[in-house]
């Protein structure tokens, strides 16, 4: 069994690493902070570059300066103080992403202190983020309740010494009169579209039910989606997959959805939402379940064994951590399969893209400029990015080699993404996408 320090709890998503008060004495926030696994090799080699991914012209390539360059010495700079700072509940998603943080704030040469949580509460989040930058701290990821990303972006203007980005939250100016509207781009942005993710997973479950029970039919089947209405991408995500079935000729009295915003963003609240749909429908021998994330997966699993039709359902989310979790502890149930964009991956770019603004590299409106939409960079004027990040299915058969990969792609010491398969390399699975199409069509 893997060590205990990248294990999520199977029956409670709200795992807390140790307490680290010191790192935020005197702003009353609940911080965390793993001990990031230590990496044999220099974080880069001196060779007298100005700048990372410097051009034969002398410019610097806009589109690689947020990605490790091996080939040039990032400790010849300033080593800047980085936190994280989570406006909910913090849950094993954030504990992963954390951990990816502490890994390339070291390759970077950042010295990150862990995150730090206002639990839900808005007054005292700008506050964590104040007291930060009083104490010195010049990089931040944030993950603020989407309402207040206007107020962030206000705060952190009056600094322009402080560079930051938002990571699971677009960072997007919301109309509450047009609430079906994604909201105008205000920073640039690395992450998914949750529209089309939403369509995989139905795609996905519209697969495994064609492959394993191909002559049941659409009127023994049901589509839950768990749902997180109050978080706008999650949100989207239920929108598409519930469309999905419907196109695809399920009865719409099959298609359920059950909203955690009665509850609580957690495993409990999940399945509070998730049982009295499950238990009150019996007439339905086949669940497809879309679960947003891992922990909200575990949930409907637990809920659909309940009933005894685990091997008559199956369950797709986008994580990886917990799926990984349950997987090395041998327990297979209906959370079969995970769209997964691991934290040793993703975050390379959000920390190289916070290091090449405090670096004057480049800056919010310059930075990958290939992934500008013409039709969804922010207001007049502006040139925000939007990255779409790699994603990739993986399942009980295959997640040992994808989590091997993400941890040798990141050349990250860690036993417990050490698998022991062989010819594993940082080639393995591709970590670009490319451009869609659309991006530079004008609508």
């Amino acid at each position: 069994m893997k060590t205990a320090k990248r294990v999520v709890c199977l029956i409670g998503c709200l795992a807390i690493c140790l307490s680290l008060l010191a790192a935020c004495a005197g702003d009353n926030g609940t911080s965390t902070s793993p001990t990031p696994p230590q990496n044999d090799q220099p974080p880069g080699a001196s060779t007298g570059k100005i700048a990372p991914w410097v051009k034969p012209d002398g410019t610097i390539d806009l589109d690689e300066i947020a990605y490790y360059d091996p080939d040039y010495d990032y400790t010849q700079n300033e080593r800047f103080k980085f936190k994280y700072i989570v406006g909910e509940t913090v849950t094993s998603l954030h504990e992963n992403v954390s951990m990816g943080f502490a890994h390339w704030c070291e390759v970077f040469n950042m010295q990150y202190d862990g995150m730090v949580t206002s639990n839900g509460d808005p007054d005292l989040y700008l506050s964590l983020v104040q007291n930060h930058i009083d104490q010195g701290y010049r990089g931040f990821l944030l993950d603020p309740e989407v309402v207040m990303l206007e107020a962030i972006v206000e705060l952190m203007d009056s600094h322009p010494d402080v560079a930051w980005m938002s990571l699971m939250i677009p960072p997007r100016r919301l109309d509450s009169s047009r609430p079906a509207d994604p909201g105008v781009l205000i920073r640039p942005w690395a992450g998914f579209d949750h529209y089309v993710i939403g369509e995989m997973f139905a795609e996905r479950l519209i697969q495994w039910k064609n492959e394993t029970i191909p002559n049941v039919p659409w009127e023994e089947v049901g589509h839950l989606a768990i749902d997180a209405s109050f978080i706008p991408p999650l949100h989207v995500r239920v929108l598409a997959s519930t469309k999905i079935f419907a196109e695809a000729g399920m009865p719409q009295s099959n298609i359920f959805v059950a909203d955690t915003a009665a509850y609580s963003f957690s495993i409990d609240g999940a399945i509070q939402a998730a049982t009295p749909v499950v238990t009150t429908n019996d007439h339905i021998k086949y669940w497809l379940v879309n679960a947003l994330h891992d922990d909200f997966g575990q949930a409907a699993a637990l809920v659909i064994d309940s009933v005894g039709l685990t091997d008559t359902s199956t369950i797709v989310t986008m994580g990886g951590p917990g799926f990984q979790a349950q997987s090395d502890a041998g327990q297979q149930n209906a959370f079969r399969y995970v769209l997964s964009a691991p934290e040793y991956v993703q975050c390379e770019v959000f920390i190289g893209a916070v290091y090449a603004f405090l670096m004057g590299w480049a800056t919010p409106d310059t930075i990958w400029p290939k992934w500008v939409n013409i039709n969804d960079s922010g207001d007049p004027g502006k040139t925000y990015p939007n990255m779409i990040l790699p994603a990739y299915w993986i399942s009980f058969e295959d997640y040992q080699a994808f989590f091997q990969w993400s941890a040798v792609y990141a050349e990250a010491n860690d036993p417990d993404f050490d698998y022991g398969i062989p010819n594993i390399t940082r080639d393995s699975w591709p970590n670009r996408v490319a451009v869609p199409a659309y991006y530079k069509q004008a609508q």
